[in-house]
C-alpha cells in the first residue's frame, strides 16, 4: 500500500487513452462501514471501477480492506492517505481533494467528480432516465459548461420515518422529506481546478478560466446529503468525527471552532440535537423542509 503524506508525493497518474472522454470520481474516507458500501454501490452503477478512487485515510474498521484485496475485481482503485497529526482537518482535506482532482484531470480524464462520503449527486430521473452517467456524458459534451454546482438536499430522519434506515434498500424510498440547502449546493463535478473553501461549500475559479463567471447552480442534478439519514448513526458517526477532528488540530485552532465537527461548542450541540437534523448553524433561518418528489423514490434511484 502507498502512503501519501500529501499528493505531491504522489507519482503522475498514467495518461487515459481509450477513457479520454470519460469522467473520474474520488472520495476521502475513514472508518466509514455504512456509508463506503453504499457510496461505492451507487457511484458504481454510472462510473466503471477504473475510474473510481478511494483515499483512504487510515481506516482501522475493516471497510477499505476489500479495496487492498488485489485478489478480486475491485470495486474502485484505492491509495492510503496519511497526514500530519497536528493540521487543521479541513485545510488537510481542501489541499488532497484539490490536488488529486489536478492529478485526475492531468491524466487526461473529461471531467472529475468529487464528493464527501454521504453526499450522492443525483440528476432528475425524469430528465435523465440514465441517471449520472448520461448526465455527465451531456455534460461532457457541451463545451460551453465547464463546472456544475448541484442543487443542495439534505435527507432527513423525522418521528414517522422508519427507523433504523436499512442500508442494503433504496434509502430514498424510506424518507419523505428533505431539506432544501444552499450551503450543500456545492461545486463538485468539473472540467478543470478549482480552489475549494474549506468544506467544499464553494469554489474558486482558477486561472485561465477565472473570468468565466461564478460557477452556475443545477437544478436538474441534486446533492442529497445523507448525513443525516439515519439520526441515531448520525450522531455516534459525528461524535467519533469530532474525536478525529480534535486529535488533529493544534490547541490554538481548537479555539476558533470553525465548524461543527470541531466547534468548542460541540457539546451544547450535541445537546441540543441540532447536530443532526438537518439545520445549518451558520444560516439565521431555517432552510425549508421539501417532500421528496416521486420520481426520485422509485427503487434504483438512491
Amino acid at each position: 500500500m502507498a502512503a501519501w503524506t500529501n499528493l505531491s508525493d504522489v507519482p503522475a497518474l498514467p495518461a487515459k487513452k481509450k477513457n479520454a472522454g470519460t469522467c473520474a470520481i474520488f472520495t476521502v474516507t475513514r472508518d466509514e462501514r455504512f456509508f463506503l458500501p453504499h457510496w461505492l454501490d451507487y457511484y458504481g452503477q454510472h462510473f466503471d471501477a477504473e475510474d473510481i478512487w478511494v483515499l483512504d485515510h487510515v481506516s482501522t474498521d475493516g471497510s477499505t480492506d476489500a479495496l487492498y484485496n488485489r485478489s478480486v475485481a475491485p470495486k474502485a482503485r484505492i491509495k492510503l492517505l496519511t497526514g500530519d497529526t497536528h493540521f487543521s482537518p479541513h485545510f488537510f482535506l481542501k489541499g488532497t481533494v484539490e490536488s488529486f482532482q489536478q492529478r485526475l484531470l492531468q491524466a487526461g480524464y473529461a471531467c472529475v467528480v468529487f464528493t464527501e462520503i454521504d453526499e450522492m449527486l443525483v440528476p432528475d430521473p425524469e430528465l435523465y432516465a440514465g441517471g449520472l452517467r448520461e448526465y455527465l456524458q451531456d455534460f461532457v459534451e457541451d463545451e460551453s459548461r465547464l463546472f456544475v454546482r448541484a442543487d443542495g438536499r439534505e435527507l432527513i430522519e423525522l418521528d414517522d420515518d422508519p427507523k433504523p434506515l436499512d442500508w442494503n434498500a433504496p434509502i430514498l424510498a424510506q424518507r419523505n422529506w428533505w431539506t432544501v440547502s444552499e450551503l450543500y449546493s456545492k461545486p463538485l463535478i468539473s472540467k478543470v481546478p478549482l480552489s475549494y473553501h474549506p468544506g467544499f461549500h464553494f469554489a474558486e475559479i482558477l486561472p485561465p478560466h477565472q473570468g468565466e463567471g461564478p460557477i452556475p447552480l443545477d437544478r436538474h442534478i441534486k446533492m442529497v446529503h445523507t448525513k443525516a439519514a439515519d439520526r441515531a448513526l448520525c450522531i455516534s458517526r459525528e461524535c467519533c468525527k469530532h474525536e478525529v477532528a480534535t486529535k488533529m488540530m493544534i490547541p490554538e485552532e481548537r479555539d476558533k471552532g470553525m465548524s461543527s465537527h470541531y466547534t468548542i461548542h460541540w457539546d451544547a450541540m450535541l445537546k441540543r440535537g441540532d447536530v443532526c437534523i438537518g439545520i445549518n448553524p451558520g444560516f439565521a433561518e431555517p432552510e425549508p423542509h421539501e417532500r421528496i418528489p416521486r420520481a426520485f423514490k422509485v427503487d434504483g434511484i438512491l
